[in-house]
């Protein structure tokens, strides 16, 4: 009995020894180790952020220079002007003949513009006004002004359903009636003193 209380109390003195080791505040195994703070250093600092600079700067943008300008566009003066119509002398009939034969043909719209010579209008021989008319293949604008003789007369030919208009000479005196009968695309007369006369009509004649 005596000796269980001895080992007991041994017991006891031990348990105690172990329990003061752990509780000693001076040991510095058991201290116990505060965590470790964290560096005011290692946050993430400001400069990290993506700098206002990193936008694109607004020099970036196209500069108005960069548009197309003004003068750039063509100049009204540049537009091509339309080409002047040219006539065309021919000399008698048979020369009017072969030059139209050679032309395209066309429509009363865009007549050939003729100035002929060497005709006697009077004349009822060779060169005279009805050769001329036979010699109409195309439609032609008539200048006559060059031409002889006083007097137009009435004169049959399908060559007249060719002429658009007709300029009289000033030595013409008489125009018989009827002379334009059979000219049926005749628009435009123009007289000896710079009259002119539009044949509206002239197709009932």
């Amino acid at each position: 009995m005596k000796r269980r209380v001895i080992i007991s109390a041994f017991c006891l003195l031990s348990y105690l020894l172990i329990l003061g080791s752990c509780s000693n505040p001076n040991d510095p195994d058991v201290q116990n180790t505060p965590a470790k703070q964290e560096e005011p250093g290692s946050e993430e600092k400001p400069g990290g952020e993506e700098k206002p600079g990193g936008e694109e700067e607004p020099g970036g943008e196209e500069e108005p220079g960069g548009e197309e300008e003004p003068g750039g566009e063509e100049e009204p003066g540049g537009e091509e002007e339309p080409a002047k119509e040219k006539w065309v002398t021919l000399d008698g009939a048979e020369a009017l003949k072969t030059w139209l034969a050679k032309q395209l043909e066309n429509t009363e719209a865009k007549p050939y513009l003729i100035k002929v010579t060497g005709i006697d209008l009077a004349s009822n021989t060779a060169g005279n006004l009805k050769s001329l008319y036979d010699a109409l293949s195309r439609y032609v604008a008539l200048d006559l002004s060059a031409c002889t003789g006083e007097k137009i007369s009435n004169i049959s030919s399908d060559g007249k359903a060719k002429i658009t208009e007709i300029i009289l000479p000033l030595n013409l005196t008489t125009v018989e009636k009827s002379a334009f009968v059979g000219c049926t695309e005749l628009a435009i007369i123009d007289m000896p003193g710079g009259h002119q006369y539009r044949t509206f009509g002239i197709r009932r004649l």
